[in-house]
């Protein structure tokens, strides 16, 4: 005789590949596997650095924190109940030790080698803008470093700082005015709109960040202590990592012109606006009609009539994107949601074009189990993914022993999948036509 039921219950689940990647590597270092908290070490250390030394400005007192920094991470990551959040959750453990340190202030050695290092950056704009954000407040300029340098979103920042999402919009918006305001007097003949700004901002933290990476015998020592704290095996194999370049665009990471038309594969319908006829029209504006777990990147062709002083897209949060110019008359800008946006060509005699875009093809969610019933020996059970559908080639059971077990039929109408009935416990893995995969435990009770 089977069972009267189970328990089907969701336990992990990955959005897109790098995500499922981090997302296995801290599973991997929950059951005590050093080599795989070394690739999370590897792929986090650099930016923890930067955030550390940009707090507290001090590059003796960084390394410090980042050493009690990894020590918690690795010790508390059996309290990360979602996997794919360790780049928020390991950054909040950052951002709170070293407001700790700040707390006490008089056991940081406040000496000037921080702003030694800024001042052998490449340029003089660099090194002008560098000391307007160093000297920012630290709830101005800890946005800021999240925001441009780090890459992550407003709520994100938000979940990192412990306060409200509108504070942070609040917080980005005052030190870009800042910023704005100081370096405007200072080159009075450079005009410092959205993409500019963005631009010289993401610049500057990169070089900076770059200058202060410290070299791989010291990574080595940190990930070692980190190991040995928590009574784990410390002979690994470490890849130093090196700062990467800054990326160009607002969101995702820049591709070359020639690789446009393979991720442009279907054309929005747009509504166009135009003041007066002498304003710059939008001839095309394109995007990918694919499910993805990305952003969608948007390509806006635009008659070259005025100079564009900025570009970018409007949300209807108004949370704004800010593109990047690919050639004469194409901008790029990422969106990260579905929903509607305005596209905004700002030109140099401040007049402005606008389009209208709806996107719909971005996929975040994971696919869920809706039901199950017994019968006939068999276990069926129901599937949903509300965006791009369930992959139902790719669905797949592993037993205790990693035996696979494929289902012995599907019903893609009924969204329905069945297996001989389970002797023992296994878990079932479920993907959609985006990438997004869940894990379910089927347990026999």
């Amino acid at each position: 005789m089977y069972p009267l039921k189970l328990i089907i219950k969701q336990i992990e689940g990955s959005i897109g590949m790098h995500l499922n990647e981090m997302a296995e590597l801290v599973i991997h270092t929950k059951n005590n596997n050093s080599q795989a908290f070394t690739l999370l070490f590897e792929n986090t250390y650099q930016k923890l650095y930067y955030l550390s030394l940009s707090m507290l400005k001090n590059t003796q007192g960084a390394k410090e924190a980042l050493q009690e920094v990894y020590i918690k991470v690795l010790g508390d990551i059996n309290t990360l109940d979602d996997p794919k959040s360790f780049m928020v959750w390991s950054h909040k453990i950052a951002y709170d030790v070293c407001n700790e340190k700040l707390d006490k202030r008089s056991e940081i050695n406040n000496s000037d080698d921080y702003q030694v290092l800024n001042n052998q950056m490449k340029t003089e704009k660099e090194r002008a803008m560098m000391r307007i954000i160093d000297s920012l407040p630290i709830e101005l300029k800890s946005p800021l470093v999240f925001k441009y340098y780090v890459r992550l979103k407003d709520k994100e920042i938000s979940e990192i700082m412990g306060c409200s999402e509108d504070i942070i919009k609040s917080s980005l918006v005052s030190a870009r005015s800042k910023i704005k305001s100081e370096m405007s007097q200072k080159y009075k003949t450079i005009s410092f709109f959205g993409i500019t700004q963005f631009q010289l901002i993401t610049k500057a933290l990169y070089a900076s960040s770059l200058q202060h990476s410290f070299n791989s015998g010291t990574a080595l020592q940190i990930l070692t202590k980190s190991l040995v704290a928590n009574q784990l095996a410390s002979a690994v194999n470490f890849t130093p990592v090196s700062v990467q370049s800054p990326p160009l665009m607002s969101m995702g990471q820049v591709i070359g012109i020639g690789s446009v038309a393979l991720l442009i594969t279907s054309t929005a319908t747009i509504t166009l606006y135009a003041a007066y006829n002498k304003l710059p029209e939008f001839v095309n504006v394109s995007f990918t009609s694919e499910y993805t777990t990305s952003p969608i990147q948007v390509s806006a062709e635009l008659t070259q009539i005025h100079h564009i002083q900025e570009f970018y897209a409007v949300s209807k949060t108004h949370q704004e994107y800010y593109g990047t110019l690919i050639n004469e008359t194409t901008y790029l800008v990422d969106v990260p949601d579905n929903g509607d946006y305005i596209l905004y060509a700002i030109t140099d005699n401040k007049k402005e074009v606008t389009a209208a875009i709806t996107v719909t093809s971005i996929d975040d969610d994971l696919p869920v189990v809706k039901n199950y019933i017994i019968e006939n020996k068999e276990l069926k059970i129901y599937l949903e993914d509300i965006t791009s559908g369930i992959d139902y080639s790719s669905i797949y059971a592993l037993k205790a022993d990693d035996t696979k077990v494929l289902p012995i039929r599907t019903n893609i109408e009924t969204s329905e999948i069945i297996f001989d009935f389970p002797d023992s416990t296994f878990n079932l893995y479920v993907s959609d036509l985006a990438g997004n995969i869940s894990k379910h435990r089927v347990e026999v009770v």
